[in-house]
């Protein structure tokens, strides 16, 4: 697949992170959502995971578009060798639209909760640099 856009589902659904972490000037983003994946908490971590799941499952996030190589690159050290990149169309207002999303690999650390992202703006975005960013500077 040779596409350029990014689904996300957790941190970097924020522009905050996501800016720093891609480091790409005019980042764009979309409401999307990825029908047969379930997102989790995970045992330990203010961050998520995603994973196949029920075909009547979904994961609302947000669709980054065009995100240059370098971006690609930064993003992927910093998702580090917890998750893959995998191929998927992600639903938007627009229609159908090819992406990537990085699929957690370790079931055995997912608790039977979703992540919530309220809990994660309100006790761990300021902090959440500072634990997972060390490679961004």
């Amino acid at each position: 697949m040779s596409t350029a856009h990014g689904f996300t589902y957790g941190s970097l659904m924020f522009d905050e992170v996501m800016r720093a972490v891609a480091d790409q000037q005019g980042l764009v983003s979309i409401p999307a959502t990825l029908k047969g994946w379930e997102r989790f908490a995970i045992r330990n971590a203010s961050y998520p995971a995603a994973r196949p799941g029920k075909p009547q499952a979904s994961i609302r996030g947000v669709l980054w578009l065009d995100l240059s190589e370098s971006a690609w690159k930064r993003l992927d050290a910093f998702e580090g060798d917890a998750y893959r990149r995998a191929a998927v169309e992600v639903h938007c207002d627009s229609g159908m639209h090819p992406a990537w999303v990085y699929e957690f690999l370790d079931p055995g650390l997912l608790l039977p909760q979703d992540w919530d992202e309220a809990t994660f703006r309100q006790q761990h975005l300021a902090d959440f640099f500072r634990q997972h960013g060390a490679h961004l500077s």
